[in-house]
C-alpha cells in the first residue's frame, strides 16, 4: 500500500478486502484504541499502527470486527 498519513474507508475496504460497513466498523475499533487526529470517517498511520498491535484479548471489539476477515498487517 501507498505510504500514507490517513486511512479513510476506502483504503480500509483494500486492506482488509471487505465492504463499506465492515471497513467503518473497523474504522471505528481502531478509533476507541488510538484517535491523534480526531477527523470523522479517518484514522492516522499511527492509529492503525497502535490498533494492530494492540493485544487482542484487551480489545473484545478488535475480535470482533476482524473475526470473519483475515487480518493483515499494513504492507510496507
Amino acid at each position: 500500500m501507498e505510504d500514507k498519513q490517513f486511512y479513510d474507508y476506502i483504503d480500509i475496504m483494500r486492506i482488509f478486502q471487505c465492504g463499506r460497513d465492515r471497513a467503518f466498523s473497523i474504522i471505528r475499533s481502531v478509533k476507541s484504541v488510538s484517535d491523534i487526529a480526531g477527523l470523522s470517517g479517518k484514522v492516522t498511520k499511527t492509529d492503525y499502527i497502535a490498533w494492530y498491535n494492540a493485544p487482542l484479548e484487551n480489545y473484545h471489539h478488535k475480535t470482533l470486527v476482524t473475526n470473519d476477515i483475515q487480518y493483515k498487517k499494513e504492507e510496507k
